[in-house]
């Protein structure tokens, strides 16, 4: 009787299916009252099965082998996912337009390019870089920087010709592996595109393959060269047309059609889930939220919850949600008087692979105290301007106010902030950063335009400056040269930042040994966004400082802290957690 009951089942879809084949639907009635409704174009095949005896879901390839470094952008950096091979973002916008609808991606404007210093295909012959590009033009895509390289550049002409370079001879002219027309991939759409190298023995040439979407469709000649140098890279340049840009990985083997494949089918995939809400706030008076979780598939699919945070339970860890249904998990505090402090963490859903992660904020049960200065290690001057004044709290390096005025506007809500027009600035010229070459400078921001927030006007100097271009991309300086040109330690783009609201800036730099050059780490509101090469000068000489200068726009500025220290990440946002409203 089953058996018979299933095989009219299966006719009577298919004629369903036939009888409305113009219009592509498919509509199933259930006995409990649901129903769906698809178009016939989503459905693969039908079969019947009991619970206990439920395929499972193919497993897709995670494709590691040989994997060096993946840019996934999704936290909003351009950071190596294995930290090897970390990028530097000279301008750039991370959005949320991406392949699967899941994360971030990057979307690059002329001019704006990632650097990768640090030689990921050095000394390698065999390779592959995939990466999923959207609304691009000419220019490249990816570049290798170095006179005799082995690794590849990807470039597009005015005639959306993709062309593939590989090595350069002696004479540094290019090598053209092969090219191939990409006009029909310019649509308002992703498509993954993978380059794969392959070379046998010790030979100077092999094969270069082009993929797109996964699928082989084009074929060449590749070179290399003797010399292996340093091959760094660079994802698009500074003359490439505007594109966006998600996922690239960089191998250093060759892979074979089906790992293209699979790394196609994984990334593009839709998300399986929804998560209702990206950030859950408890003020004082609200001790439960709800997240609410959609499955938009055509089957069950498990979830698993974990968080960070022990003071909070959720009323679901591991669970199923039914097709097309939502499930809604309530996230409670176990006890609000054990909440003593502000309270920062995450809560990590995953599903089939893919995972969401909500930042929550918790504040403390009773009102917050004054501004705290709890993180006091190396603090060298802490201007908080509360006294109507530039006086330092710390250790008397008490500045000079050229014009100024001060306001009740401040972060928190409490005290004073410095307002600076045009023109008005202050002066610090107690040389608090004089030999030093490790510090951090903090300040808060609100209402600015172009010009220089925090400036170092000594030639030899270890102490940094921050300035904000007229396109509004913040940029840091780090030492002088002996003949005064400035070192870019890197640049960010600001413009997201100039809402009505303030906005904690800090500058971590850090030098290793008595090496003349380091990293420094650019923070907002207390979360690490960037990094690059910081550069310090032998002769140390006095290092006076500016808040502002003589030529920036109007801005308000508050609670100027400048450190001896290289501050730590939990540092920093501890300073954000205490002063921010």
């Amino acid at each position: 009787m089953r058996i018979n009951r299933v095989i009219s089942l299966i006719i009577i879809l298919t004629a369903f299916a036939y009888f409305c084949k113009g219009q592509e639907i498919m509509y199933i009635e259930y006995k409990d009252g649901r129903s769906v409704k698809e178009e016939l174009s989503n459905v693969d095949k039908i079969s019947f099965h009991h619970l206990d005896e439920l395929p499972s879901d193919p497993v897709v390839n995670d494709i590691s082998r040989g994997l060096v470094a993946y840019y996934t952008f999704d936290d909003g950096t351009v950071k190596d996912s294995q930290n090897q091979y970390n990028g530097f973002l000279t301008s750039g916008t991370f959005i949320a337009d991406t392949p699967n609808n899941h994360g971030k991606a990057l979307f690059l404007k002329r001019g704006e390019c990632v650097f990768i210093p640090y030689a990921p295909l050095d000394d390698t012959k065999n390779y592959t870089i995939s990466m999923w590009v959207k609304d691009f033009g000419a220019g490249y895509l990816f570049q290798t920087y170095s006179s005799y390289r082995y690794g590849p550049s990807f470039y597009l002409t005015e005639e959306v010709q993709g062309r593939i370079y590989t090595g350069y001879s002696e004479n540094s002219s290019n090598r053209t592996t092969f090219s191939s027309y990409l006009t029909n991939y310019q649509s308002e759409k992703w498509h993954l595109i993978t380059i794969v190298t392959s070379t046998v023995g010790n030979d100077s040439k092999g094969t270069n393959e082009l993929y797109i979407d996964g699928q082989l469709i084009e074929t060449g000649t590749s070179y290399t060269n003797s010399n292996n140098g340093a091959v760094s890279m660079g994802i698009g340049s500074s003359d490439t047309d505007p594109f966006k840009v998600d996922n690239v990985r960089i191998y250093n083997v060759a892979l074979t059609q089906d790992e293209i494949s699979s790394i196609y089918q994984k990334e593009r995939q839709p998300t399986p889930i929804t998560v209702s809400v990206q950030n859950l706030y408890f003020d004082k008076n609200t001790d439960k939220q709800t997240i609410e979780l959609t499955n938009n598939s055509l089957r069950m699919v498990e979830y698993k919850t974990s968080s960070k945070i022990e003071d909070l339970s959720l009323s679901s860890v591991n669970s199923y949600i039914p097709a097309k249904e939502s499930k809604k998990i309530i996230v409670s505090i176990k006890d609000r008087n054990k909440i003593e402090t502000f309270t920062t963490g995450s809560i990590t859903i995953e599903s089939e692979g893919m995972y969401y992660s909500l930042d929550v904020q918790i504040e403390k049960g009773v009102d917050a105290s004054p501004v705290s200065e709890e993180v006091s290690r190396g603090l060298q001057a802490y201007y908080k301007f509360d006294d109507e004044t530039i006086a330092d709290s710390r250790n008397g390096y008490d500045g000079t106010l050229t014009g100024g005025s001060f306001t009740t506007d401040t972060p928190n809500g409490k005290g004073k902030s410095l307002f600076l027009k045009k023109g008005e600035y202050a002066t610090i010229a107690y040389a608090p950063f004089d030999g030093k070459k490790n510090y951090s400078v903090s300040v808060w921001i609100k209402d600015f335009g172009a010009g220089s927030i925090i400036r170092s006007y000594d030639r030899s100097m270890y102490g940094p400056s921050v300035q904000v271009t007229e396109e509004m991309n913040m940029r840091v300086y780090t030492g002088y040269s002996e003949n005064g040109s400035n070192r870019l330690t890197f640049s960010a783009d600001f413009s997201n930042y100039q809402s009505e609201s303030w906005t904690m800036v800090t500058i971590v730099t850090k030098t290793n040994g008595n090496n003349s050059s380091g990293e420094s780490r650019l923070y907002i509101n207390g979360q690490r966004v960037n990094s690059g090469t910081s550069y310090t000068n032998s002769n140390s000489g006095a290092v006076g400082m500016s808040i502002g200068s003589s030529n920036t726009d109007p801005l308000k500025i508050d609670n100027v802290r400048l450190y001896s220290v290289s501050l730590t990440d939990e540092e920093v946002e501890a300073i954000y957690n205490a002063e921010k409203k």
